[in-house]
């Protein structure tokens, strides 16, 4: 959000709040998940207005950390951890929430063991062993559990040459209007 935008939306926020005008989505008779009140309002849109004027954004949260400022062009963002935010019984996350939910996990093929050549409609066996490398929150790495499964490979053109007749071999017929070659005239 530019600078010219966070201004637009504090002006909209501000006539809101002016207004008591809540919106439809805030409202209890619409089974708001979230019903509000005017005064609620107005002090909500107060915090967040102070918030931005603060630091200078609408990128507010719960924590446990606030984004100071950034820099989109030069893709820098700085954060600052809230005082005390683990200690504050309302905080709905253990210290080690996130990293636990936000595993960087993939998966590492090692090796493919399969033939070189086969026969349409023959079975075959090929190993594949795998990895599972956990990058983050620590790293750890754990060869892939082995599940079983029956592949039938086919190939569209290999099936249909496979099931084609015999073919004979025409000679290219003339056909009124072909050209003769210089040899033919």
């Amino acid at each position: 959000m530019s600078n010219e935008q966070g201004k637009d939306y504090k002006a909209v926020l501000e006539d809101i709040s002016d207004t008591g005008d809540i919106p439809p989505y805030l409202q209890d008779q619409n089974n708001s998940p979230f019903p509000m009140t005017e005064d609620q309002l107005s002090e909500e849109i107060q915090k967040i207005n102070s918030f931005y004027e603060t630091y200078g954004h609408y990128y507010d949260s719960n924590g446990p950390f606030v984004l100071t400022d950034y820099d989109p062009q030069n893709m820098v963002i700085n954060m600052k951890r809230f005082t005390n935010i683990m200690e504050d019984t309302n905080y709905p996350f253990e210290a080690d929430y996130w990293s636990k939910k936000l595993k960087r996990i993939k998966l590492t093929l090692g090796s493919l063991d399969i033939p070189t050549t086969i026969q349409i409609g023959d079975s075959i066996d090929l190993t594949i062993t795998a990895e599972i490398t956990q990058e983050y929150p620590e790293e750890t790495s754990d060869p892939a559990r082995v599940k079983c499964r029956t592949l039938q490979i086919s190939h569209p053109v290999a099936d249909s040459i496979q099931d084609a007749p015999t073919q004979k071999k025409f000679a290219k017929k003339k056909t009124p209007n072909s050209k003769k070659s210089k040899e033919e005239k």
